[in-house]
């Protein structure tokens, strides 16, 4: 955990997007702050927390389903509703407002997947092999991350695996691998989960 958070704090990524007005930084902190809730087994509160990083940045709404189906493939079906609550309780009220001003409750989402399906800087100035965001893990992040390789085959043989961190790590870096648009900043996201992974195989 230490090396893992050492690695966190000297990250590039998170010195570059201090100084840029954008919501990585806050949905990342809410993620996290998020996860920590169900380790705790507070999942109301956690379901709260994860809502406030999916409004911070949509994408981020894909931890919620990573701890929902968590919840689910453990049969925990009250913590299930508690955390869906949880998230709901700041959500709705958002989408309820944007049914009134926009008149769709998920039209913010589809225009904003419009905007970066046809924005220039997306898909000509910043697009970037399939591969490119390993690429900038080890050579713009930091070159211990080729140890995640050793954490990856270690998370594979214990048998106390966490299907929470597999699913936080891979279905955030799976979904921004496959969008046209890769931005080095959309790495902040699934970072803290690779610097785990990175410090396991140390």
């Amino acid at each position: 955990a230490l090396i893992a958070a050492l690695i966190i704090s000297l990250s590039p990524i998170f010195f570059y997007l201090s100084f840029h007005h954008y919501t990585e930084i806050p949905s990342t902190f809410f993620t996290l702050l998020s996860l920590l809730l169900v380790r705790n087994k507070r999942y109301f509160l956690a379901g709260i927390m994860v809502s406030l990083a999916f409004l911070a940045k949509f994408p981020a709404g894909l931890f919620f389903a990573a701890i929902l189906l968590t919840l689910l493939y453990a049969r925990k079906w009250r913590d299930a509703v508690l955390l869906t609550l949880g998230f709901a309780t700041l959500v709705f009220p958002y989408l309820f407002w944007s049914r009134i001003a926009y008149g769709g409750l998920f039209e913010t989402l589809s225009v904003a997947s419009i905007s970066i399906r046809q924005a220039l800087g997306c898909n000509v100035l910043r697009a970037q092999p399939w591969y490119q965001y390993v690429y900038w893990l080890v050579f713009s992040e930091t070159k211990l991350h080729f140890f995640a390789l050793v954490g990856i085959a270690g998370l594979f043989f214990n048998k106390k695996r966490s299907v929470l961190f597999i699913g936080s790590l891979l279905l955030p870096l799976l979904y921004f691998s496959h969008l046209h648009c890769r931005d080095y900043r959309y790495l902040a996201l699934f970072l803290p989960f690779v610097a785990m992974l990175t410090a396991y195989g140390i």
